[in-house]
């Protein structure tokens, strides 16, 4: 029975281990994958990448670590914040470039003269109309 329930411990033990080092082992692969396959991401894909490193973020919030944990940790999150900013940034401002385009062309196909007159006009009181 002693055998028994020291066997009960060490599994316990072992798998309580293993599971303090799963979202570090994830966040390591999940550089990985960001870093491997940045230029192929959709903004499906950039979102779904966000949302597996909030997780993480969250599972590594469940454990207590060690100060070189702590040190490995950051250093991965940081190179996640590095490539989310350098690759997933990009394509958002590139998606606002576009967009500012498309408005600029819009507006010099309006007669711009015409639709700020009509505005300032709004606010000020015809004399004649009396």
């Amino acid at each position: 029975m002693k055998h028994r329930a020291l066997f009960v411990l060490l599994v316990v033990f072992f798998v309580s281990c293993a599971s303090k080092q799963d979202p570090i082992d994830r966040l390591r692969s999940l550089c990985d994958d960001i870093e491997q396959g940045a230029n192929d991401y959709s903004e499906e894909d950039w979102s779904a990448l966000l949302e597996e490193y909030l997780d993480i973020s969250q599972e590594l919030k469940e454990y207590k670590y060690s100060a070189q944990e702590e040190r490995e940790i950051g250093k991965l999150k940081a190179k996640c914040a590095y490539n989310f900013a350098i690759n997933y940034g990009r394509e958002k401002v590139k998606s606002v470039a576009f967009q500012l385009i498309g408005a600029t062309e819009s507006l010099s196909e309006l007669d711009v003269e015409s639709v700020v007159d009509d505005f300032l006009g709004s606010f000020f009181i015809d004399e004649t109309e009396n």
